[in-house]
C-alpha cells in the first residue's frame, strides 16, 4: 500500500469525524436542547414547535406515592440464611413510593433477585429489577405498581450467612417467606 493511499484514508477519516461532530453539534443546538430542556439559543426550537414539547413535559403530572398509605420509616434487619438454602424478604409498596436500600454479607457472596409482584395478580407474574451474585448492593427504588417488592437470596455456600439489610422509605414490611 502506498503512503499516498494510507494518507488519503487517514485524511478521509479525520474529515468524516469532524463532519459528524459538526452535525451532532447542529442537532444538539437546533433540536435536542429546545425539545428536551427548553433552551433555544437560535430560535429554531420555537420555529419548529420543539419548545412546546419541553414545556408540556414540565407540566405533565408526576405519579407519586399515596403518602397517607405508608409513613416514611427506617429499618435495619438481620436475616440469616442456612447453607444451600434460599429465602425471600418482602415489602408492600404503593405506586411511586420509594425505598432506599442497602444490604451486605460478610465472608462470601449470595445469589439475589430483586423483584416485585403486582397486588392481586393471580397469574404468578413477577418482574425482576436486578439479578446477580454479590456480597452486597445499595440503591434507590421506586415501585412501579402496588404490590410486594423485595429480594430472593440463595446461599450457595456451605456456611451460614447473615444479611444486614437497611431500609428507608414508604413501605410496610411483609417479612420473610421461605
Amino acid at each position: 500500500m502506498s503512503d499516498d493511499h494510507q494518507l488519503l484514508s487517514t485524511k478521509s477519516l479525520v474529515q468524516g469525524t469532524i463532519a459528524a461532530a459538526l452535525l451532532a453539534g447542529v442537532a444538539l443546538v437546533t433540536i435536542i436542547l429546545p425539545a428536551e430542556y427548553d433552551i433555544d439559543p437560535l430560535g429554531t426550537g420555537a420555529a419548529l414547535g420543539l419548545t412546546q414539547i419541553a414545556a408540556a413535559a414540565d407540566k405533565a403530572p408526576v405519579e407519586t406515592a399515596d403518602t397517607a398509605a405508608f409513613a416514611e420509616r427506617e429499618d435495619t434487619v438481620a436475616i440469616t440464611i442456612a447453607p444451600g438454602k434460599g429465602l425471600e424478604y418482602k415489602l408492600h409498596m404503593m405506586p411511586g413510593a420509594k425505598v432506599q436500600h442497602e444490604w451486605s454479607v460478610e465472608g462470601g457472596q449470595l445469589y439475589f433477585d430483586f423483584h416485585g409482584e403486582p397486588q392481586g395478580d393471580t397469574t404468578g407474574y413477577y418482574e425482576s429489577f436486578a439479578i446477580s451474585t454479590s456480597a452486597g448492593i445499595s440503591g434507590l427504588f421506586y415501585a412501579p405498581w402496588e404490590g410486594s417488592h423485595g429480594w430472593y437470596w440463595k446461599n450457595k455456600t456451605d456456611t451460614e450467612m447473615t444479611i444486614k439489610l437497611k431500609l428507608k422509605g414508604s413501605y410496610e414490611i411483609i417479612g420473610l417467606k421461605q
